[in-house]
């Protein structure tokens, strides 16, 4: 997965994110609906194989914190979620 690949599906899906800070950390939590699952499983297929990624599943959507996601494929969050353009 590239950059251009994630902010596409952000876009294309219209999916919700904001910066988030957690202790020492900035990271990007998103929001997909349930729906989204399997579209966003196949982006991120290969970031799963091994021990998988957390997420939150609630109430017709779940909260995934991207920065192991964008890490795992090289992905620079703020080329993706401009801290400008916050959701």
């Amino acid at each position: 997965m590239t950059e251009l690949h994630l902010y596409k599906w952000i876009t294309d899906n219209n999916v919700e994110w904001r910066w988030e800070k957690f202790d020492d950390r900035e990271t990007v939590l998103i929001f997909p609906y349930t729906f989204h699952f399997q579209s966003f499983a196949d982006l991120i297929k290969d970031a799963c194989s091994e021990e998988g990624i957390e997420c939150h599943i609630k109430d017709g959507y779940f909260a995934v914190d991207m920065q192991d996601v964008c890490d795992y494929f090289g992905v620079d969050m703020e080329e993706v979620f401009s801290k400008e353009e916050q959701s």
